[in-house]
């Protein structure tokens, strides 16, 4: 089987795997479609290892960056969504209500709805 992140990250590739998504409004709709206690397993997993992903991550152009090093990074971006929920206190529903609204504050502010792009990314 192919692994999808780096060997240095294969404890918590079954948990985090699923989350390596690339598109913003999928994270969003993952986020939404899971329970509880999924988000919690997946934060349990990842907040710990996040740390050693952004100092992995940093060693290359993320404008060039392998597919593997992507699905870190989208694992961090996946952590950031689900951590604010889960740090809140906020109930999933009310989640959905207040995510809802900054995205379509943030649609019509910037008139774009996704992060970045990696060609336009670096982290420092």
């Amino acid at each position: 089987m192919t692994s999808l992140f780096p060997e240095e990250f294969a404890d918590i590739e079954l948990v985090a795997g699923p989350w390596a998504i690339d598109a913003d409004d999928e994270r969003y709709s993952s986020r939404l479609a899971a329970g509880h206690e999924e988000l919690q397993r997946f934060h349990d997993a990842v907040f710990p290892t996040a740390p050693r992903i952004l100092d992995y991550c940093r060693a290359f152009d993320l404008r060039n960056a392998p597919a593997e090093v992507r699905a870190l990074l989208n694992v961090l971006y996946s952590l950031i969504s689900v951590s604010a929920i889960l740090e809140s206190g906020l109930s999933l529903a009310g989640s959905r209500r207040q995510t809802t609204a900054v995205g379509k504050r943030r649609t019509a502010m910037t008139g774009r709805r996704s992060h970045p792009t990696a060609e336009s990314s670096t982290i420092e």
